[in-house]
């Protein structure tokens, strides 16, 4: 069965007769004769990549503004159609690569419907006895804030802006391109990255490595469907290590290595007093308050004066960090505005902060979790609102359940009295679990040499971040121990926020010299 090259769809719903006769067409679609290790160094293959990028510059460039068009949101405002044309795009220009490609149609369910959307899968197998290395980011943004339209360099946030600015970097002020867009940094900036660096290898007969790519697309919701994707397909993304390439540097100027990140659970929660219309503030006394009510729950769910979640459920099982992890954390974030209450307050604007002050705000966000809500919906002035929306998000540490949390919000729910009045429903998400790799093996030394090298600093931050990506850990436990998980972003990216943005030269373009550098290495590891 010889894969075309012609863009393909498949569900889930396949045999495991045919999954592994894909594994083997796939596996043996650029296989030839056995080639001989590198020798050259990898400051030659620097310097050729820097010769290499300003011939494809401008191409790249229209690639990357043709991606930021495409409004590919997961959550609000979510478009099957959009993510269809940006699958195709991809496999499009994986395809003039050289790469065999294929889509995966995820299903998955949220409440009481039934989803999908499109994965790209792509690979170029020169040996088998050589390293193979899976390359994986997603090309899903966060939807826009409609209260922050008017805040944004352009009308149209999915139309790229440039402008020239002046930013701080590895000790020293640049002048470089900002692209502006949503998802320009989070994350089709790395994908942009990462097809640069495919087409120089493409070129470049001495980079001697298996690569296998995976772009997803609902890592910003969790990554719905992917656990069950990853599990059914072990032998086709069977690789020697992972890199993700996703997120903005803890410094700028400095390369980052993530070698930890918390889990993640979202939710709703809907609260409903009545199927009609709202009510008339003036003439509808006997009506209950859906916001009220949403208020009340609120409370019982966590105390907003210090943070802490008031239902048991939320921390058993969390295995506490090590005093030696706890130093670890304040040294790697001693230059941040996390590393003191001032700093951080300085830095955010806040009148206070919330969580445990025995620890920093560097060691709260990122070895402690935290629950919070981030959209109540609902009402409108001069009315009682009848349905209510709650929105939340936990940041999840190792030995969290989500099952266990989730049980818990019911069982709140149901204990508060508040169904009396109104009925409640918990549209509870699945979660995903932290994720921690190991920063001493072979494969993260060797990225972190290469990077040093080809950012030209003797520095380099491998730390533990606060936030997520739901696929590091799925990696983790179905293909390999060894992921990598670089940053090419810059700390004013603004990534999720408003103009957000990313560096073209110092961005977009030191990523591919990046990628290309892990995997002229990677290739040189021993299996």
């Amino acid at each position: 069965m010889k894969l075309p090259t012609t863009t393909r769809r498949s569900f889930l719903k396949i045999t495991s007769s045919t999954l592994a006769g894909l594994a083997i067409t796939l596996s043996t679609t650029f296989a030839h004769s056995k080639p001989e290790a590198p020798t050259m160094t990898l400051d030659t293959v620097i310097q050729d990549v820097r010769k290499f990028i300003p011939t494809r510059e401008a191409s790249w460039k229209e690639q990357y503004f043709s991606l930021l068009r495409i409004p590919t949101i997961s959550g609000e405002g979510e478009n099957s159609q959009e993510k269809q044309k940006a699958a195709t795009l991809l496999e499009h220009l994986l395809q003039e690569q050289g790469l065999n490609t294929k889509q995966f149609t995820i299903e998955y369910q949220e409440g009481d419907q039934f989803n999908s959307y499109p994965i790209i899968y792509a690979e170029k197998i020169i040996d088998s006895s050589l390293p193979t290395i899976l390359i994986g980011t997603h090309y899903d943004v966060r939807p826009k804030n409609e209260s922050d339209d008017d805040k944004w360099k352009q009308v149209n946030i999915f139309e790229p802006h440039e402008v020239v600015v002046e930013e701080d970097f590895g000790g020293k002020k640049i002048k470089d391109t900002r692209v502006y867009a949503r998802g320009a940094d989070d994350s089709k900036g790395h994908i942009m990255a990462i097809l640069g660096a495919l087409e120089f290898y493409q070129s470049y007969q001495k980079m001697l490595v298996n690569i296998k790519i995976l772009f997803e697309g609902r890592e910003e919701k969790s990554s719905a469907g992917m656990r069950k994707f990853i599990e059914a397909h072990q032998d086709l993304l069977k690789a020697d290590a992972v890199i993700i390439a996703d997120a903005p540097t803890l410094r700028a100027g400095i390369p980052s290595i993530y070698y930890g990140l918390r889990g993640y659970l979202g939710g709703e929660i809907e609260i409903v007093t009545s199927v009609e219309k709202k009510s008339h503030s003036g003439s509808r006394s006997f009506v209950p308050n859906s916001l009220g009510i949403a208020s009340v729950l609120m409370h019982k769910l966590q105390d907003p004066l210090t943070g802490k979640v008031l239902f048991p459920e939320f921390y058993e099982g969390i295995i506490p960090p090590t005093a030696q992890l706890l130093k670890e954390i304040d040294e790697q974030y001693q230059d941040t505005s996390l590393a003191t209450e001032e700093k951080a307050k300085k830095e955010l604007g806040l009148i206070a902060t919330v969580g445990d002050k025995t620890y920093s705000p560097a060691q709260r966000t990122t070895l402690f979790p935290s629950f919070d809500y981030q959209l109540v919906t609902g009402g409108g002035e001069g009315v009682l609102p009848n349905a209510t929306s709650i929105k939340y998000a936990a940041r999840l540490v190792r030995g969290q359940d989500s099952k266990r949390i989730n049980d818990g919000l019911q069982r709140v729910i149901h204990q508060s009295g508040l169904e009396k009045i109104a009925k409640i429903t918990l549209k509870a998400g699945e979660g995903d679990v932290a994720f921690y790799t190991d920063p001493t093996t072979i494969y993260q030394q060797v990225a972190g040499e290469a990077l040093k090298k080809v950012w030209g600093t003797k520095e380099l931050d491998r730390f533990i971040d606060g936030a997520g990506e739901p696929i590091a850990s799925m990696y983790q436990e179905y293909i390999t121990p060894n992921i990598i998980f670089v940053a090419y972003g810059h700390p004013n990216d603004n990534c999720h926020g408003t103009n957000e943005s990313m560096l073209w030269k110092n961005g977009v373009l030191l990523g591919v010299e990046s990628t290309v550098a892990l995997l002229y290495e990677f290739g040189r590891v021993k299996k």
